[in-house]
């Protein structure tokens, strides 16, 4: 039970760190209302990333797609990134992102969504999605 315990401790703080790295590294928000805020002052979509601990499919996601060169240039022309674990205390009401990773596109002067992508997407294909996501 104890080994159970210290290896549900390490996994959920190695995440952790990743996640932090990657935010750190890719430029994202960590908290709605300043992602929100900041999105209406630079007239920017709102690009909100969905992700939660352990899932294998966020972190390639992550690393992969939304850490490519090509991909992070392509959604700070448009977009105010965000990332968030959706069982976090602050997690803003409204997207109730049943299967993750989950992207939210929203229009920060009414907050509606203007385009959803779920699970995980290679590159090329997160482009792809990009374009869409304009409004």
């Amino acid at each position: 039970m104890k080994i159970l315990l210290a290896l549900s401790a390490f996994f959920y703080f190695t995440y952790a760190m990743e996640l932090s790295e990657f935010i750190d590294e890719n430029s994202y928000e960590v908290n709605y209302i300043k992602a929100l805020k900041k999105a209406k002052d630079e007239k920017k979509n709102l690009m909100f990333v969905v992700v939660d601990k352990g899932c294998p499919w966020c972190t390639k996601l992550e690393e992969n797609t939304l850490s490519n060169k090509v991909v992070n240039i392509e959604i700070k022309k448009d977009n105010i990134a965000l990332i968030m674990q959706r069982n976090q205390d602050d997690f803003p009401k409204g997207y109730d992102a049943e299967f993750i990773p989950y992207i939210y596109f929203i229009n920060p002067i009414n907050e509606e969504i203007i385009y959803e992508s779920i699970g995980y997407k290679a590159p090329e294909d997160f482009l792809a999605e990009l374009k869409e996501a304009r409004f």
